[in-house]
């Protein structure tokens, strides 16, 4: 379902005139149900031996761009998963029928990139780009098999434009913790001053280079995300009728 509509929309760069724009905004969705017969006891999972219907990642969402000058948009998206299963899902400790998915707002420049923030998935998770096939599927995911299939909130990204068939993203991730020694003995021997409270202590990173349509590579980094350092290399290749 897509439906195009006028919105109002208060962004950075819009603020930063003192003023409103109007968006041209697209309305989408997708329901993905599966009904299954399961049999299976691994990972962290319970074990399982039942027939199940199952919401796959189904999600509503609105995105959409304002034209600033003939360069520069201020874009935004607001994604939200849904239950179309039972309409109801344990989502950050609480039940709630919309589960908060890519948020963000930014801007979008075809001469020098995008820069955004918000909650979105991470620079090393995008760099996949379709090659996980069974994506959002309960049991094929690749985030039931690999670590680094993150959506991390307090992120600012930013996106380089294709310089030679390279594009280089990078962001930063914001642990908002205090920083402080939160020692009740306040022994200087048994420091306990939080970690993860400056800027880039939390990094996301690749580099993608496109050979052609049908063949590119990328190499992704993360550094301290979900307190993991990752690196992953990760390409795609068609042949005929198969991909690699």
């Amino acid at each position: 379902m897509r439906n195009t509509l006028k919105l109002s929309v208060i962004g950075v760069a819009i603020a930063a005139q003192s003023g409103i724009a109007m968006a041209d905004a697209t309305i989408y969705g997708k329901l993905n149900l599966t009904m299954q017969n399961n049999n299976f006891d691994y990972f962290d999972r319970p074990q399982k031996d039942n027939w199940s219907l199952d919401s796959n990642a189904s999600r509503l969402g609105v995105k959409g761009k304002a034209k600033i000058n003939d360069d520069l948009d201020a874009v935004f998206k607001m994604e939200f998963e849904v239950f179309a299963d039972s309409g109801f899902n344990s989502c950050n400790g609480s039940n709630n029928t919309f589960c908060q998915r890519n948020i963000y707002a930014g801007l979008s420049s075809k001469k020098y990139g995008m820069l955004y923030a918000g909650k979105n998935d991470t620079v090393m998770k995008m760099a996949a780009d379709g090659t996980d096939l069974f994506n959002d599927l309960i049991l094929g995911d690749i985030t039931n098999y690999m670590v680094g299939e993150n959506r991390e909130s307090n992120s600012i990204i930013y996106t380089s434009p294709i310089i030679s068939g390279f594009t280089f993203s990078t962001s930063t991730i914001l642990g908002e913790q205090s920083g402080v020694n939160n020692s009740s003995n306040k022994n200087p021997f048994h420091n306990s001053v939080q970690k993860n409270s400056g800027l880039f202590h939390s990094i996301s990173s690749a580099v993608k280079y496109d050979f052609n349509d049908k063949t590119w590579v990328a190499l992704a980094n993360d550094i301290n995300v979900e307190n993991a350092d990752i690196t992953r290399l990760v390409g795609q290749t068609s042949v005929g009728n198969f991909t690699f």
